[in-house]
């Protein structure tokens, strides 16, 4: 508290936070392993660096794969454009900045996967052209940079997901009427069935979460709507159970991101620029936040966005930035430093050409829990940055108020830290997101927490009542 009256420049709202964070370490019996202070985003200038580059693809595309090499180059296979569904393919080079053509796929794909196989080859599957879904499946194989038939699947697809098994073996999820799955056995000699999905979908995203499950979410269903729920595959069970919470949002093929404590961040695949997470633990959906919250006066949030995966939030149509307003592209991290986003369509329908290659951070943070009643410590902690750095947090609050804060918290060897932060009262029914940069080697990263608003509260006696949120009592 000493320390905290010294300083001069904080207003009264912002020593509590300070002597909060402070005797909340304290408390929890150990050192203060961060400094809190209020956020002056006036002088706040602060930003990460975005660098980007651009180059053009051979032809416009939108609904193709991108599948990073074991060389580090990346396939561009597929998608469709004016003429139709495309079989032509394209190696784009990190190293010259530059397209090249590739072999042709035997059949013109759109909405098809790609998976990049423990032997560097590329096992494309299904997909849809002018005559329908297809059931074919076909290999690219970079050392000849031919395409050759691969194993046959028993359903024709368009829209499903390919997840790889630690074991080699590939799950491929919905995309038909039935949604149905298969699993490739690891020799590619055939598929078997999996089960079927709870509800059925396409244009969803999954994920292979640390246990070994699979985690399946949003989409379309049979008539077009967008979901918002999601399911969970057993792996050894090979059956599929639903999650009992929804996304606040429905999202069509969000990113999803497994962090180093096994949440999984579910960012983008809609216009409202958000994310959430899933939480195995509790086995739910929470989090929901902007990414970007609107009116924030931070300088270098933006930017810092940008350069971390949950840039793919600020991909959709209706953005100002010609970078930005685009659907049916692909985000591909090239070698922890860089990303590649190549092709889509924007507001207009025009389908783009282009591509950009943006800085990129692999760093990670998280938050011990998802959401955090007033008074709660919430427990933020970084993988990924510069050992011994001082890596900066800024907690802003969605939608945006002049009392953000933030704290200064040190890596250690690993490059790994932990910070608190103490829920506030008047933070009731608040969303955050919380931006972490590292000072010395400019890594950034990004989560998001909240502090719901309980939907009832009960008044004790002798006048007891239930107080529905919206409602007023005495």
């Amino acid at each position: 508290a000493g320390a905290a009256l010294g300083v001069t420049n904080v207003s009264a709202s912002s020593f509590g936070r300070i002597f909060f964070a402070k005797v909340a370490s304290v408390f929890n019996g150990g050192p203060v392993p961060a400094k809190a202070s209020s956020v002056d985003h006036a002088l706040e200038t602060e930003a990460a660096t975005v660098e980007a580059s651009s180059a053009t693809m051979a032809m416009e595309r939108r609904g193709h794969t991108a599948t990073r090499l074991a060389d580090g180059r990346v396939l561009i296979a597929g998608g469709e454009n004016g003429t139709g569904a495309l079989n032509q393919t394209e190696i784009y080079d990190p190293v010259a900045a530059t397209f090249s053509p590739a072999g042709n796929m035997g059949d013109a794909r759109v909405d098809h996967s790609a998976t990049l196989l423990a032997d560097g080859r590329v096992l494309i599957v299904r997909g849809r052209h002018g005559s329908g879904a297809l059931a074919s499946t076909e290999l690219f194989d970079p050392a000849t940079g031919a395409f050759t038939s691969g194993p046959s699947m028993s359903a024709a697809r368009a829209g499903h997901s390919a997840t790889l098994f630690a074991n080699g073996r590939v799950l491929v999820v919905g995309g038909d009427a039935s949604g149905s799955a298969e699993v490739l056995d690891a020799d590619l000699s055939g598929f078997t069935a999996a089960g079927a999905l709870n509800t059925a979908r396409s244009m969803h995203s999954a994920a292979l979460l640390q246990d070994g499950r699979v985690l399946i979410v949003g989409g379309r269903d049979e008539n077009g709507n967008e979901l918002s729920s999601g399911e969970i595959f057993d792996t050894p069970a090979a059956n599929f159970s639903n999650i009992d919470s929804v996304l606040k949002v429905a999202r069509v093929r969000p990113h999803l991101r497994v962090l180093f404590d096994g949440k999984v961040q579910i960012i983008g695949g809609s216009n409202d620029g958000s994310m959430e997470i899933y939480d195995p633990l509790y086995e739910s959906f929470g989090a929901y936040a902007h990414v970007l919250p609107e009116s924030d006066p931070c300088t270098g949030l933006s930017g810092q966005i940008l350069t971390s995966q949950t840039r793919a939030a600020l991909f959709h149509h209706g953005q100002t930035d010609p970078l930005l307003d685009r659907t049916g592209h692909t985000i591909t991290e090239l070698n922890g430093a860089q990303a590649l986003i190549v092709g889509g369509a924007n507001s207009s329908g025009v389908v783009l050409g282009s591509s950009s290659v943006l800085a990129s951070s692999a760093a990670a943070i998280s938050t011990d829990k998802m959401d955090y009643a007033p008074g709660e410590v919430a427990h933020i902690s970084g993988r990924g940055f510069q050992p011994g750095e001082t890596v900066r947090l800024k907690i802003h609050e969605d939608p945006h108020t002049p009392q953000e804060r933030g704290l200064d918290v040190v890596a250690d060897a690993e490059g790994n830290f932990t910070g608190d932060y103490v829920v506030q009262v008047y933070d009731i029914d608040m969303k955050f997101i919380v931006g972490a940069r590292g000072l010395t080697s400019g890594l950034t990263a990004q989560t998001t927490f909240t502090d719901a608003n309980p939907q009832t509260i009960a008044v004790a006696a002798p006048t007891s009542v239930t107080v529905i949120q919206g409602a007023t009592a005495n």
